[in-house]
């Protein structure tokens, strides 16, 4: 699919793409690696990725032979704390699940406009279509965030989640990897602007998302959530 849509891209795009999960040791590397292939044939398109325990931790073992698996290579990285600034400064900040949604709005509530789990960002994708000829990622995300709820964003238990693969064998890696990968090709693509015309064909998950409408006061930030924080971080972590 990589090398179909570079085929098509006229303008590649500008932006900084932040990947995000809770330890950035397990799915967001993961996603990082097989969103950054995805959009090889846009340079101009940084994606990074960044957890909310303490950085300096390396990938885990599992997550590098998944990725090494399809040629991309993470065995040096080392996993990176995320703060308010660096959240504030991406272009779109793409999530495993609505809690990290969540988490990240409370540690920097005006990046809530350009905050998506994977799975609700692929399906805005699909509904709204691929980025414009010569559209800021900005502006796309912009187009996306509409007609969005902080309760629906934030809900917990959905199952577009991407499940953790912590403490797990290779196989659960494995499964976290393709599910993973399904969503990157929807995200890659509309972001090279090119039309996904099913996103249940290209994700195997059907979706629940309505076409976005209008509204005033969506880019409202949420209240933050803080008081509810204090057990986030007893979890399992990936």
């Amino acid at each position: 699919m990589t090398e179909s849509v570079s085929a098509q891209v006229t303008r590649p795009p500008v932006g900084t793409v932040l990947v995000v999960c809770t330890a950035n040791i397990c799915r967001s590397p993961i996603a990082e690696g097989l969103l950054r292939k995805r959009l090889e044939s846009a340079p101009n398109i940084v994606v990074t990725s960044g957890g909310f325990l303490s950085g300096g931790r390396p990938v885990d073992p599992f997550a590098v032979k998944t990725l090494a698996e399809r040629n991309i290579q993470v065995a040096a990285a080392r996993s990176r704390q995320l703060d308010s600034q660096v959240l504030r400064h991406a272009d779109l900040i793409v999530t495993k699940t609505n809690d990290h949604v969540r988490q990240a709005v409370d540690m920097a509530p005006t990046s809530w406009p350009r905050l998506f789990s994977i799975a609700d960002l692929a399906g805005r994708m699909s509904a709204v279509g691929p980025r414009r000829d010569d559209e800021k990622i900005s502006d796309y995300v912009g187009r996306l965030h509409i007609g969005r709820t902080a309760a629906a964003a934030m809900a917990a238990g959905t199952a577009g989640d991407i499940a953790d693969p912590f403490g797990e064998s290779l196989s659960a890696f494995e499964r976290a990897a393709a599910q993973l990968d399904r969503y990157c090709a929807v995200v890659a693509s509309s972001i090279l602007g090119v039309a996904i015309t099913d996103f249940r064909d290209q994700t195997g998950i059907p979706t629940s998302h309505a076409s976005p409408t209008t509204t005033t006061n969506n880019h409202q930030p949420p209240v933050p959530t803080s008081s509810r924080r204090t057990g986030i971080f007893r979890r399992k972590t990936t």
